[in-house]
């Protein structure tokens, strides 16, 4: 078991390592954010960069910050989520795994209503491999077959008619820029852009507002444009020497998050700036996916939207009202989305079950089921 008094005094001989070495940064204003971004140099700056590498580009100008006014109009938030039970290899006899999604319907006006919905599915893995073209299994699978079913649970309720017309909103917990595929295989990267672009195109064709949204988010874009800039326009910038000295030393840990928790004010958000990498080639145009930064008064969040919508003028403020009064209701984070979650979560008691009651089934039907030694060792031990 863990030594805790050791374990304890190893954290105290790491602090020096462990701990972000993050100055300051409270002199970065917002008033002193808006003239560093739009100094020309600092421009020239990252225009010349963009020849070595693709970055971020915006609407209107960077330096726009925008009160988000509050959401008075009657408006309707479908938020999905969704979970997994991965296949286990103590269970010899067994091949299958289980995704699990879960639906948060919330409606607001003079009849507000809310519904909950969760359905399981089972697969076992070849029929994953035949269903989505691969010829191997891999625990990555599971994780990107659960993406599918909850992109394909939120087009399902695009295409559903409303009882009254009202602003409608789909949620997910989470990126709508598949980021996560640019490192894997391409036949693996094919098939599952392939179905997710399908729901998105339904999105689309159903002018389905939605967003990814994205709480804790340690993306870096905004703060790379930063230090880009100012490492080659420092010239015709007033900052003082220790203060360039400051965001330049730490502009390779730092985040957006944090470094525009000094600049937005609660309530506030970023202009919209398209997402980059080399997957963002093979989306639709309509849904290439796009994001701004948004003040919920506990935290910074990142908003991922799709091409389509961050073109559609005043779109980007409903949705930007909707998440902070999401944020508000929920006391940091959007009530839909932490009950979309309490519907689609597994827990471990959930676990124990599903395979129990496969052991239970295979006694019925006369197979063999073994569980390892390993695993009946650690339940043995508690573990």
């Amino acid at each position: 078991m863990l030594d805790r008094i050791k374990t304890a005094q190893l954290v105290a001989d790491a602090q020096g390592r462990i701990f972000r070495q993050v100055r300051s940064l409270r002199w970065l204003t917002k008033a002193m954010w808006q003239h560093v971004v739009t100094q020309a140099s600092f421009m020239a700056a990252l225009e010349l960069e963009r020849k070595r590498q693709p970055l971020p580009r915006w609407q209107g100008s960077i330096a726009d910050i925008v009160a988000v006014a509050p959401m008075t109009d009657p408006y309707e938030v479908v938020a999905i989520d969704g979970s997994q039970i991965y296949p286990d290899n103590h269970f010899q006899g067994i091949d299958c795994f289980l995704i699990h999604t879960g639906l948060c319907h919330l409606s607001y006006g003079q009849q507000s209503s809310v519904r909950f919905a969760a359905e399981p599915y089972i697969f076992t893995t070849k029929e994953a491999q035949t269903n989505y073209k691969q010829s191997f299994f891999s625990q990555d699978m599971v994780d990107l077959i659960r993406e599918d079913y909850e992109l394909t649970l939120l087009a399902q309720q695009a295409v559903l008619p409303q009882a009254v017309e009202k602003l409608r909103l789909g949620l997910f917990d989470g990126n709508v820029f598949f980021w996560h595929l640019e490192l894997k295989p391409q036949q693996l990267k094919t098939i599952f852009l392939e179905r997710y672009f399908q729901q998105l195109t339904v999105l689309h064709e159903q002018r389905f507002l939605y967003a990814g949204y994205l709480s804790g988010a340690r993306f870096s874009d905004l703060a790379s444009l930063l230090r880009v800039g100012l490492c080659e326009g420092v010239e015709a910038c007033d900052l003082s020497r220790s203060e360039l000295y400051d965001i330049c030393s730490m502009a390779e840990m730092l985040t957006d998050a944090e470094l525009l928790a000094y600049v937005l004010e609660p309530g506030e958000r970023t202009t919209i700036f398209s997402c980059e990498g080399s997957v963002v080639d093979l989306y639709p145009e309509h849904s290439k996916p796009w994001f701004f930064y948004l003040h919920t008064g506990d935290e910074v969040v990142r908003i991922e939207v799709p091409a389509w919508i961050a073109a559609q003028d005043g779109a980007i403020d409903l949705i930007a009202a909707c998440c902070l009064d999401q944020a508000t209701k929920g006391l940091g984070y959007p009530v839909a989305l932490a009950e979309a979650h309490a519907q689609a979560v597994v827990t471990g008691a959930d676990r124990t079950f599903f395979y129990e009651w496969i052991k239970m089934q295979s006694v019925r039907q006369q197979r063999c089921v073994t569980v390892s030694p390993k695993s009946i060792k650690k339940k043995l031990l508690g573990i």
